[in-house]
């Protein structure tokens, strides 16, 4: 009988580390996908981003808004042919709306990864993004 009681003892700590594992690294996907945003397949660190690109001010109906240029980041990703590109921008809440290089270079993505466009309507402006895809 004791022996059976050290096997399941010995189970039930092997379960819970195993768990406790498993749940780190969730977080440790949950921690990257809040810190970085994958484009074209490429993923981005938002501390790179906003610690080594230069950041730009638009104003928008007399709002300012601060970030980096979308532009900047779509090179950091190496698009090839970038300028014949349309870009679907994809937010946490699968929100999206597509854009033109035209767009994406006036664009900025602020440091709460929200994409402002100064020439778009507010509908554009996606919040929360997760992921640029690029589409021909």
């Amino acid at each position: 009988m004791d022996k059976v009681a050290i096997v399941v003892a010995f189970l039930l700590i092997i379960v819970g580390i195993v768990s406790g594992i498993n749940l780190r690294s969730q977080g440790a996907k949950v921690a990257s996908t809040e810190n970085s945003i994958e484009v074209d397949g490429e993923i981005i660190l938002l501390d790179d981003v906003f610690g080594n690109l230069q950041k730009e001010t638009v104003e928008v109906n007399n709002v300012n808004y601060s970030g980096v240029r979308l532009a900047n980041i779509i090179e950091l990703a190496n698009v090839s042919e970038k300028e014949s590109q349309h870009y679907v921008i994809i937010g946490e809440s699968d929100y999206q709306q597509t854009v033109s290089w035209s767009d994406i270079s006036k664009g900025i993505l602020t440091e709460e990864k929200r994409v402002i466009f100064p020439d778009l309507p507010k509908k554009f402006w996606v919040k929360g993004v997760i992921r640029i895809e690029v589409v021909k």
